[in-house]
Formats: C-alpha cells, sequence, structure tokens
C-alpha cells in the first residue's frame, strides 16, 4: 500500500516511501488536522498514536509541517522522524511544538543533520517540556557544543527518562557535563553515549557521578577510546555501581549503610 499504511486497528501508522510526498503530506494533514477529512476517510484519529516516518525524505520543510500538525493533534504520543535529511530549521520546528504540545511521550530525531543550533532550541524547549519520555537523537554531528545543552536542560527537566545520544562526535567535554548533569537529575533511567570521542576522564566522571546519582539504571558508553588508567578500569567500575541494588535501596531509605558503589573512589 502507499500513502498511510495502518499494520494494526489502533497504531501505528506508516508513511509508504512510494507515493509522492506531496500526496502523502496532503493526506496526513487531511487526516490528523481536519475532523471532516477524518470522517471522509472513516479514521478515527483517537485510534491513531504512533506514527513512523523514517526514511521519507521529509526535510526541514517536512519537518515544519509535521510541527504545524502536531499543534492541533491531541492524540500522537510516539513520533519517529529518523533519516530525514532533516536540519537545524526543521529541528527548530518541532522544538517550538515541544514547548506546548502535552501528548507526545517519545520522539525519534535520530540519523538527520541537526547540529548544535538544533540541539539547542531542542535542549531549550526540553527545559520546559514535562511531558517527553524519550528522545532519540543518535547519529546527529552535533558535538560538544549540542551535547553541554543537552547535559544541562537535565538540570531542571526530570520527566525525560530515556536519552540516546550515541555517535554524535561529542567527547570529554560533553560527558564532564552529563556527569554534573547527573548528580542533579532524578528522572533519567537510560543514557546512550556509545560512539562518541569520550576517555577515561569523562568516562570517570560519570561513574563518579553514579555515587550521587542512584535513578539511573542503564548507562551505554561502549566503542569510545576509553583506556585504563592507573590500574583503573572505569567500564568496570561504571558496571559495578549501575548493577548494585543496594544504591536504590540507600536511596529511598531501606538501607541503613551506604554502599560501597556510592562512595567516591578517592574515598575509598
Amino acid at each position: 500500500m502507499d500513502l498511510l499504511q495502518r499494520r494494526s486497528k489502533a497504531t501505528p501508522w506508516y508513511l509508504g516511501s512510494s507515493a509522492s510526498l506531496k500526496n502523502q503530506f496532503s493526506l496526513f494533514f487531511r487526516i490528523f488536522c481536519d475532523e471532516a477529512a477524518s470522517s471522509h476517510w472513516m479514521i478515527s484519529k483517537q485510534m491513531i498514536t504512533c506514527i513512523r516516518l523514517d526514511g521519507c525524505g521529509l526535510g526541514d520543510e517536512g519537518a515544519g509541517l509535521i510541527a504545524e500538525a502536531l499543534k492541533v493533534n491531541t492524540t500522537i504520543n510516539d513520533l519517529g522522524l529518523a533519516d530525514n535529511g532533516i536540519g537545524n530549521v526543521g529541528a527548530c520546528a518541532i522544538a517550538a511544538v515541544l514547548r506546548v504540545n502535552t501528548t507526545l511521550l517519545d520522539l525519534t530525531l535520530a540519523r538527520n543533520e541537526i547540529r548544535a543550533e538544533g540541539i539547542a532550541a531542542i535542549a531549550s524547549a526540553l527545559e520546559v517540556n514535562n511531558t517527553l519520555t524519550a528522545i532519540r537523537l543518535y547519529n546527529n554531528a552535533f558535538g560538544d557544543e549540542g551535547g553541554q545543552l543537552l547535559a544541562r536542560c537535565l538540570l531542571t527537566n526530570s520527566t525525560l527518562q530515556e536519552l540516546l545520544a550515541f555517535y554524535c562526535e561529542m567527547t570529554d567535554i560533553s560527558a564532564l557535563a552529563f556527569a554534573e548533569a547527573l548528580k542533579a537529575n532524578a528522572g533519567l533511567l537510560s543514557l546512550d553515549l556509545d560512539q562518541n570521542k569520550i576517555t577515561f576522564t569523562g568516562a570517570f566522571a560519570i561513574a563518579e557521578a553514579l555515587t550521587v546519582n542512584v535513578t539511573l539504571t542503564k548507562l551505554a558508553i561502549n566503542l569510545n577510546p576509553i583506556e585504563i588508567r592507573d590500574g583503573v578500569n572505569v567500564l568496570e567500575l561504571l558496571n559495578t555501581r549501575l548493577d548494585d541494588p543496594q544504591r536504590a535501596a540507600w536511596a529511598s531509605g531501606e538501607a541503613d549503610t551506604k554502599p560501597a558503589t556510592c562512595i567516591p573512589l578517592a574515598s575509598d
């Protein structure tokens, strides 16, 4: 089938790649932005909560159209826009929606062309958004300028639970910023920093942040140039701290004794 394809009774919906972009978006708007059109197509918008538009060549213009649709749609909670050539302009349009949208829970913007300017807009929106729980930004070369901004938004955002930012050209500068943010953040459960340029310094800072943060349960930091230094294997240290069930028990007051994994290495 071309155009929108329904893969299940309720969700998700997919845009087929064979139809013209113009026709696909025409139908998209008719379905999601116009009550009469929804009736004409015999589709209940309340049934549609997940949209996958991955690899449709949307670009910034298409991202802008999606953003306009989300301003009036109140049912979509999962949106996939991966691999669409979306740049800073499109990212800024999506970010503007994140400031006001109270429905979207899961957003994928992976494998696009978003740089620091676009990430700045998204990070700023996340400082005020209290709905989104997962965002996937991997394979966008926004580097440390964008990485630091993402980390900073975690200082105030307590709703986001999953952040995927692997292969984004971040270095220890970003890792240090994430370490500081993790000391104050109590909402993030999963952080993926794989395939960046983080060394022992950045990884160790995150490991030490985990002596304060007891809510993060999953950290991916593999395929980075992290070396063993002074006999310390920081990857093993990270795993030990993340895998210790006593961290959460101590934080909740169920354990009287502070576990060793919540003691900075320098104090051991």
